[in-house]
């Protein structure tokens, strides 16, 4: 029986930086990606990051053309879009009214955690910033959801942060 794929949820800065291949993110995003085509893993998204991811830094490309090219992406096998019912909607008020985390990023929690990711990767707070996503890294959900910088996930330490030079 063939190994199910690691599930990961991608915020949508994540989706912003791979699709613009911003230089210090894209080797390891391009890396899980790899990962995502050959079957090892699958994104899971709330459908409202379509709605977040609606334009990227491209001055060549025309707004239709980028909205082509995003719908393009989000409808590869490897991104289940999660509709948001009731249940994810509750929770992720709960998040936002307990953590004070903005409602957008209390949907992807949400989703995150009802969809059984093994982890939501971010680069929101990378800068040490307070209420922040990567602050609340195993602290929201039971068993608590981690929250990390983008990282392959069979060699952690290939994660990179902006400002670091590109392996």
């Amino acid at each position: 029986m063939p190994k199910k794929p690691e599930r990961i949820y991608w915020d949508s800065c994540v989706y912003i930086s791979c699709i613009e291949k911003t230089p210090g993110r894209y080797p390891v995003l391009r890396d899980i990606l790899d990962d995502a085509e050959s079957g090892k893993v699958l994104f899971v998204a709330s459908a409202f990051i379509i709605a977040e991811v609606n334009k990227f830094d491209d001055p060549t490309a025309s707004a239709a053309e980028q909205a082509e090219k995003l719908r393009k992406f989000f409808e590869n096998d490897y991104i289940e879009i999660r509709a948001m019912d009731r249940r994810t909607a509750e929770l992720a008020a709960d998040i936002s009214r307990t953590h004070r985390i903005k409602p957008p990023d209390a949907v992807h929690v949400a989703t995150a955690i009802l969809s059984q990711c093994s982890c939501l990767q971010t680069y929101d707070g990378d800068k040490g910033e307070a209420r922040k996503l990567l602050a609340f890294n195993a602290k929201i959900g039971s068993p608590p959801l981690t929250i990390e910088v983008p990282q392959v996930r069979s060699n952690p330490d290939q994660s990179i942060l902006p400002g670091m030079d590109e392996k």
